[in-house]
């Protein structure tokens, strides 16, 4: 299954209407451990949007999720099945 970028838009749109203008992405494994190497610091909303498709579709590859302090912007398939 192919991850929808346009949800994931549609969050990073909800969060900047109310003033969020930059995000920390961090990427968690299967189990929910950070990936420290792919931590993305300081994304500016327009950065973040314009990559925000080939990041969630590596993420789902890879069976990594991409969440930022605000929420999760997308899971991999296998986690959403385990979550209670």
């Amino acid at each position: 299954m192919k991850p929808d970028a346009g949800k994931a838009r549609d969050m990073l749109a909800a969060f900047e209407s109310v003033g969020a203008k930059a995000f920390d992405v961090t990427i968690t494994d299967i189990d929910g451990e950070k990936i420290p190497r792919r931590f993305q610091s300081n994304r500016g909303v327009d950065q973040l949007r314009a990559s925000i498709a080939p990041l969630i579709e590596r993420a789902t590859r890879a069976r990594e999720n991409v969440m930022t302090p605000n929420g999760i912007i997308s899971t991999s398939p296998a986690f959403r099945t385990s979550m209670p």
